[in-house]
């Protein structure tokens, strides 16, 4: 891919001086990505405020996941096997392989391959491309796996987002059925998302409705995130809200997937 110059980007140092991309589409909207992890920590359509939440307990500092945005999990998610909490990809510095605007859309790609330290972690060859455009009033985030290696090996992988909202209390997911979800606030049960109320418009004060589109070869996980320190605590199964000070309040849709072979 050719390398474009601005206005479709810019590098330049970011918090804790981690490069950092500024991606702006011809209309103005924009998404800020580090190399760092690939991490995505702003978007923004045009004219429009802020759609990702990001913690003031960031550390942004190498070997440290960045908190909030977009976190890449890869290749374990969670605690759910031998590696550290959600694999490595997300502390690890990728590399920019340039960016473009087609149309109304800029697009920026990164890169990331094994490497003596990912082998003595998870003992595999592979390729990982991230794939960050933005135009309009949508973000698109797309994640490729290629086993580059001569043996299959299986992995779990997550684009961990942080959404912003105004208020928890008067949050809902929509669209997922009687899909149940890991309520951790509440020890780890399994709950059906809190629905939203047939007399309740869409979208009223705050910044409104989020339509979240997963394309994937295996289900999605969708968990309610308070952020960090003081916080509200949502528990759809019960339909409660425990009051605590004020304080960031977020979701988090985390798209995880089965373990899968690579070719």
């Amino acid at each position: 891919m050719d390398q474009t110059t601005p206005p479709c980007f810019t590098l330049a140092p970011g918090e804790g001086d981690l490069p950092k991309i500024t991606l702006v589409a011809p209309d103005g909207s924009q998404a800020e990505i580090y190399l760092h992890g690939a991490h995505v920590a702003s978007w923004a359509p045009a004219n429009d405020a802020e759609r990702l939440f990001m913690s003031e307990a960031s550390a942004f500092s190498a070997g440290a996941p960045i908190r909030g945005g977009i976190p890449l999990v890869f290749p374990q998610f969670g605690a759910n096997g031998p590696l550290p909490n959600h694999g490595f990809a997300r502390i690890l510095p990728w590399e920019f392989l340039g960016a473009q605007v087609a149309g109304n859309t800029a697009t920026a790609i990164f890169h990331l391959v094994d490497s003596p330290e990912t082998r003595a972690l998870w003992d595999h060859a592979f390729a990982a491309e991230l794939s960050v455009a933005v135009g309009g009033n949508g973000l698109g985030v797309t994640l490729e796996i290629d086993n580059t290696g001569h043996e299959p090996f299986s992995f779990t992988t997550a684009l961990h987002t942080y959404l912003r909202v105004a208020d928890l209390a008067e949050t809902y997911v929509q669209g997922l059925g009687d899909r149940t979800y890991r309520d951790l606030p509440a020890g780890g049960i399994e709950a059906v998302p809190r629905q939203r109320p047939a007399d309740r418009p869409l979208d009223e004060e705050g910044v409104g409705a989020v339509r979240v589109r997963k394309e994937a070869a295996a289900a999605a996980v969708v968990a309610l995130h308070p952020g960090e320190g003081p916080r509200r605590l949502l528990r759809p199964a019960a339909g409660e809200v425990e009051e605590r000070p004020p304080g960031p309040r977020c979701v988090e849709g985390a798209g995880g997937v089965r373990p899968a072979a690579g070719a």
